[in-house]
């Protein structure tokens, strides 16, 4: 808690309040307008509709509460904006998402929204306005965290314990590493493919050819999870929890937010029987505002030999296990939702893509090293933002050239890195997973045993 109150002090000190209302409510609507929520739940998210708007008694409109903290900061010139693009993306996905909002309304009955959403509307679209003048001529395009608050979150938000010029230094080793070991294994994939093109680069190309479309996605994706549950079975590598996870496409309400595959696990639930699951969640296309002016399409999870990685890591043994192995355990409300450190998720869940990639086709395997090549990029690409070493632009082309990444997801990728500090946590995670498990192996010798190894540490909690 303590720390929590510093990291509160801290963003007081040094960044405007900001808040973007539309996604505020879309996050407050879709949580209980959900197939996975029990139908008598659902009609409560009528009273919080009004509530957001200010109809319900003693309440204030949501806007004219952020409105108000938001002026009395901008008094200050030396608090930091949000990013550029960020405040841009918000502005131009408002409308869309408030449609979405009433199309949830629509699907789930939950008569009587119109004149709470029509006022709610009207304050967005006014509250949008003050953002455009005042805010958005603040707004830098290459964010940068002042020290002091940078190093807290680094440490406290994300967890990482190492000073950011070494673990560039790692991570900067780590990708050149990848880069030869890709490199090896896209002429192996090229010999099987008949492909004269033997740069992993253009082998990646080749591959995303093969692309899926709408609901193929979640069919291959439901394979694909069959089939990890059969190696993780036959492998011994984990004990499989009870839970059933579901897959499916992400809305463009959705998208226009989240820009990369994640599992959402309600943080409600606290037992194997609650109503509600995990759920991993894929944005194909990306609305326009998102990462470019018009409507762009993310290829880069969309064919079969990409399902094995992106299975693995927001899945099983990934996310979605580690989430569901806790609640299986008894694994209390709070080891699971609060003081969360995200290079401990993300770190397990890039160990498990490292845990299932031996196990994979070698199109699979080039792909996972792919996805590993794009968290060492972050690693050391996060800490030369912040130091002012590169730009955006930079990065960007990194992302494009090196990692070969499409357009879209490369810049959803910079827009990201935004988030400073968040890029080191995948790298320095899985690195602390790898020297944990090296630590034991040498400990134990012939008696280590990689299930037991597993379970104990999911019995941790995040």
């Amino acid at each position: 808690m303590q720390t929590r109150v510093q990291g509160i002090e801290l963003e007081s000190k040094y960044e405007l309040p900001y808040v973007d209302a539309t996604q505020v409510v879309l996050g407050g609507i879709t949580a209980l307008l959900d197939d996975q929520i029990a139908a008598k739940r659902q009609p409560t998210a009528l009273v919080r509709l009004r509530k957001y708007a200010g109809l319900e008694p003693g309440i204030p409109p949501l806007t004219q509460s952020a409105r108000h903290r938001l002026r009395e900061a901008l008094a200050n010139p030396n608090l930091l904006a949000p990013a550029r693009h960020q405040v841009e993306r918000n502005l131009a996905q408002a409308n869309r998402v408030l449609d979405e909002v009433a199309g949830s309304f629509e699907k789930y009955h939950i008569g009587g929204y119109e004149k709470a959403l029509t006022t709610l509307r009207s304050q967005i679209a006014a509250y949008n306005e003050f953002i455009r003048a005042e805010v958005l001529p603040r707004c830098p395009i290459d964010r940068r965290l002042p020290p002091e608050l940078y190093a807290f979150r680094l440490r406290n938000t994300y967890g990482v314990d190492m000073p950011p010029s070494e673990l560039a230094r790692v991570a900067r080793a780590a990708f050149r590493d990848t880069q030869a070991e890709m490199q090896a294994l896209a002429g192996q994939v090229a010999d099987t493919r008949h492909l004269s093109a033997r740069d992993y680069r253009s082998v990646i190309g080749a591959l995303k050819r093969d692309q899926l479309h709408t609901d193929a996605i979640v069919a291959e994706y439901t394979r694909r999870l069959e089939d990890i549950n059969h190696i993780i079975e036959r492998e011994k590598l984990i004990t499989l929890p009870p839970g059933q996870p579901h897959i499916r496409l992400a809305t463009a309400a959705e998208s226009a937010y989240a820009v990369a595959p994640q599992t959402n696990c309600p943080p409600s639930r606290t037992k194997p029987t609650d109503e509600q699951q995990c759920e991993t969640v894929l944005p194909v296309t990306l609305p326009a505002g998102a990462a470019a002016p018009q409507p762009s399409t993310i290829d880069d999870y969309t064919f079969a030999a990409a399902s094995w990685t992106l299975a693995a890591h927001e899945i099983r043994p990934g996310h979605e296990l580690q989430y569901d192995a806790m609640i299986a355990r008894g694994v209390s409300r709070a080891r699971t939702s609060l003081g969360v450190k995200l290079a401990n998720p993300e770190g397990w869940a890039l160990y498990a893509e490292y845990l299932m990639r031996p196990y994979m086709p070698p199109d699979a395997r080039l792909i996972s090293l792919q996805f590993l090549l794009l968290r060492e990029a972050r690693a050391f690409l996060d800490t030369d933002l912040q130091a002012g070493m590169i730009t955006g632009a930079d990065a960007l082309s990194l992302l494009k050239d090196d990692v070969a990444l499409s357009n879209a997801f490369a810049v959803a990728e910079v827009q990201r890195l935004a988030n400073a500090g968040s890029g080191t946590a995948y790298f320095y995670g899985y690195s602390e997973f790898l020297r944990l498990r090296k630590d034991v192996e040498q400990m134990l010798g012939a008696r280590f045993d990689q299930q037991r190894f597993h379970d104990f540490v999911m019995a941790q909690g995040k």
